[in-house]
């Protein structure tokens, strides 16, 4: 342990790490971070400040104006947009130990959620697909999200209900809910991370688009171009937006 002299009085270091450059050799102080005091404000790592409501509803602004962005970049064909809505949805939405959602910032986590999701049929033996349908055209199949033409009314939900139910029920190994796909994508697969290893049902699901819809026209197989967790992502998206709408007013 070395002690040197810092402003605001007598300071304790872990260790000097040496580096070289033309010759000279620089020293970098490593402090003991569990000590703290006389550090400057540069060097501090436990002093924080409560946001502020403002600063908090200034922050879910700017995740909403996001969130509209990149769903018009994505109805214009940019699908890739969902990983961008995956991370701001997290964002407004999701507690852990280590964040605090926007949301819970603002005392809001109780409001009622718009679900638009189709239900699925009890006995039902056929995959579960819940925010998005199956497009068919000439050459072509694609997943297209509910946006407001889903076969039933949105229905309002507390949150707990929303993000866990699920959204998607392969009826032999997997099931998804609105949880696991945002999750899922902001911490694997580019939101906030890209990991070498993916779960491996959620690896069929993005690969494969592993609801197995295929087209063959000319002997030429067409499968969608959007993935089944990019259609989910979208109609996310149309349901947080109608969500805060409804809660906040001039947001």
């Amino acid at each position: 342990m070395v002690r040197v002299k810092a402003r605001g009085g007598l300071v304790k270091w872990d260790r000097f790490v040496a580096s070289e450059h033309d010759g000279e050799k620089n020293y970098l102080a490593i402090p003991d971070r569990k000590v703290g005091q006389g550090l400057s404000n540069k060097g501090r790592t436990s002093d924080k400040e409560k946001r502020t409501r403002e600063e908090a509803l200034s922050s879910l602004k700017r995740q909403i104006h996001f969130i509209r962005k990149s769903c018009a970049e994505f109805d214009r064909g940019d699908v890739n947009e969902a990983t961008r809505i995956a991370n701001h949805v997290a964002m407004i939405v999701h507690d852990s130990n280590h964040s605090t959602s926007l949301l819970t910032q603002l005392g809001k986590k109780e409001i009622p959620f718009i679900d638009t999701s189709t239900p699925d049929t009890p006995g039902n033996l056929m995959p579960y697909t819940g925010l998005y349908y199956t497009f068919m055209g000439v050459g072509v199949v694609d997943y297209k999200p509910h946006l407001d033409d889903g076969p039933f009314p949105p229905r309002k939900v507390d949150f707990n209900e929303w993000w866990n139910n699920l959204i998607f029920n392969n009826k032999k190994e997997w099931t998804y809910s609105r949880k696991d796909i945002v999750l899922f994508v902001r911490d694997t697969d580019g939101g906030a991370h890209v990991d070498p290893d993916l779960e491996k049902t959620y690896a069929k699901l993005i690969r494969e688009k592993s609801f197995g819809w295929t087209i063959t026209v000319n002997g030429v197989k067409s499968k969608p171009k959007t993935g089944p967790d990019q259609a989910s992502l979208r109609q996310i998206a149309h349901e947080i937006l109608l969500t805060l709408k409804a809660a906040f007013q001039n947001l």
